[in-house]
């Protein structure tokens, strides 16, 4: 991780000195949004006593911009059952840093833990998914997501 971040910081040092163009802010929230979902169906291997018992999501997007190089997408979720209780709590995340308008090099995390539940572990570990990634994205098309929200709560 800490390989991750210090490769991030030059690039985008790198990236921030070779622009033309100095306006920009260190930081920004490109969008922040909250969402609901009732269910249809669910089925969650994890916890398949649960299955067909599942009823809502709740969860927080948002996307933080660093010097417009770096950025991090956050997404915070929980679900409850049909009985009421909250049962899951969930993070996943994205640290990316854009090389340009096209390519994106990143670090991404998902983790989801059931609460108030003993589970059997596996090596003292907890059973359920956390997957931790690094990759490269290619972007073919992107429509043009227009003006972020810091540009016009800090102008």
């Amino acid at each position: 991780m800490q390989k991750l971040l210090l490769l991030l910081t030059f690039f985008a040092t790198s990236t921030f000195a070779q622009e033309k163009q100095y306006n920009y802010r260190l930081l920004d929230v490109e969008y922040f949004d909250m969402r609901y979902q009732q269910f249809d169906h669910n089925r969650d291997p994890y916890a398949p006593e649960y299955d067909g018992k599942w009823a809502y999501r709740a969860a927080a997007d948002f996307r933080l911009n660093f010097m417009e190089s770096i950025y991090w997408d956050n997404t915070l979720h929980t679900e409850a059952l049909r009985s009421g209780p909250v049962k899951t709590v969930g993070w996943r995340w994205e640290l990316g840093l854009r090389l340009s308008n096209n390519i994106d090099l990143f670090h991404e995390h998902h983790s989801r833990h059931i609460m108030e539940e003993d589970r059997d572990s596996r090596n003292g570990s907890n059973v359920f998914p956390v997957e931790d990634s690094y990759g490269l994205r290619i972007k073919f098309i992107e429509r043009p997501r227009g003006r972020s929200v810091g540009s016009w709560l800090w102008p």
